[in-house]
């Protein structure tokens, strides 16, 4: 899917909150922010057992390939795949104002990320990560 208003390709929390439970986005892409998934300030998400990838799209996000947040982010379990990407978008994009990204458990598969990049946005964030 891809969504030509510019956020979030499959999911757009705008206000209120979301709860996302074993759910798999695959090749979702926005104009703008946030391939899959787009959370705006006042809205609020929650993803558990959620796996996002993205593998054969032609257009990439400008920010936040697979998910991008200025709002609050609860992550339980979730799994990163990002097996495309271009040269200057992140995957993962967190820009809120303060402190709204917990998690407990995120696995990242990126074998065209570096581990500089993936350690840039973790070591803001706390949560157990793993990068496979």
């Amino acid at each position: 899917m891809i969504s030509l208003v510019g956020k979030g390709g499959a999911v757009r929390v705008q206000q209120g909150s979301a709860v996302l439970v074993d759910c798999y986005f695959i090749d979702n892409t926005a104009r703008l922010l946030g391939g899959a998934i787009f959370v705006d300030f006042l809205g609020q998400v929650t993803l558990d057992n959620v796996t996002l990838e993205v593998d054969a799209v032609a257009r990439h996000a400008v920010d936040g390939d697979l998910m991008y947040s200025n709002g609050n982010v609860s992550v339980v379990s979730a799994r990163l795949i990002a097996r495309s990407a271009s040269d200057h978008v992140s995957v993962l994009c967190h820009s809120g104002t303060r402190w709204s990204f917990e998690a407990a458990t995120i696995e990242v598969y990126c074998p065209v990320c570096t581990c500089y990049h993936l350690i840039l946005f973790f070591s803001y964030s706390r949560q157990n990560v793993s990068v496979l």
